[in-house]
């Protein structure tokens, strides 16, 4: 424990990246960020330990300390109750490098830094970095298990239970283990909403605005499946399909009107 806490000590007065956290200090004052889902633990134990701090919404604490070994011990404390596990890599920074790579608790280099971005492992062991080409999923020896489906500049979220992936070009679902649920065979297809998600034949990018760097997907013909990997409803409609209330507004041959999850109309 003591060789870890030497090595964050003299990355201190920059940036260090310690197991789910990415901490930066400034003067006095250290600011960190983590998970929404790991807030409330942290602001638990940063209570229990005295410490005072600021909580802003998204996961960023802002923390005063005397000392940086005092923030660091704590900090470590915190990654062991939340992860347990020894041998969960920690994300860490290389400042010669501008790399990012992992190591063990006891401050050993498992992962070379070789990342512009090295995200924290979660709890199946499992994490997502990036490099100059590509985002991928990693597995706690750097082996690449799958590759995200990209979202919002980063890997898809995961929504109700299911996140996408990429593979041949072709998107398909995980699950919350990293397990495929519904293999890659989409050219396109949405998150899952109300347990269903619509999926396109044909449909291309195009800008949402003239001038926009944002796009969006048209044209084609839009059907739905369900969690199963099931077609529920053919690709035959014009426009993506979101059931509310167990009724959807679609557009087939020019004509709009509502169905429901079977595809007979409704009003």
């Amino acid at each position: 424990m003591q060789n870890i806490k030497t090595k964050l000590l003299i990355l201190f007065s920059t940036t260090v990246f310690l197991s789910f956290n990415s901490i930066a200090v400034e003067g006095k004052e250290i600011s960190f960020h983590t998970d929404d889902k790991f807030s409330n633990k942290l602001q638990t134990e940063l209570i229990e330990n005295n410490i005072f701090f600021e909580y802003q919404p998204y996961g960023y604490f802002t923390i005063e300390t005397k000392s940086a070994g005092l923030f660091i011990s704590i900090a470590l404390g915190i990654s062991e109750k939340i992860f347990g596990s020894s041998n969960t890599p920690i994300p860490y920074y290389d400042m010669q490098l501008d790399r990012s790579g992992y190591m063990d608790k006891s401050g050993r280099i498992v992962i070379e830094p070789k990342y512009i971005i090295a995200k924290p492992y979660g709890p199946y062991n499992i994490a997502a970095v990036a490099d100059e080409k590509e985002w991928k999923y990693i597995d706690n020896t750097g082996k690449t298990i799958l590759k995200p489906y990209l979202f919002d500049n980063g890997p898809d979220y995961f929504k109700e239970g299911l996140s996408r992936y990429v593979e041949n070009n072709l998107i398909g679902f995980i699950d919350e283990r990293y397990q495929i649920a519904i293999k890659a065979q989409y050219e396109f297809v949405t998150s899952f909403y109300n347990n269903y998600a619509t999926f396109c034949v044909g449909c291309k990018n195009v800008l949402l605005e003239e001038d926009s760097e944002y796009t969006k997907k048209a044209g084609g013909r839009w059907g739905v499946i369900n969690k199963k990997g099931e077609v529920v409803l053919e690709a035959i409609y014009d426009n993506p399909i979101v059931f509310e209330e167990h009724k959807a507004e679609i557009t087939l041959n020019g004509q709009t009107y509502y169905i429901d999850e079977f595809g007979n109309s409704i009003k």
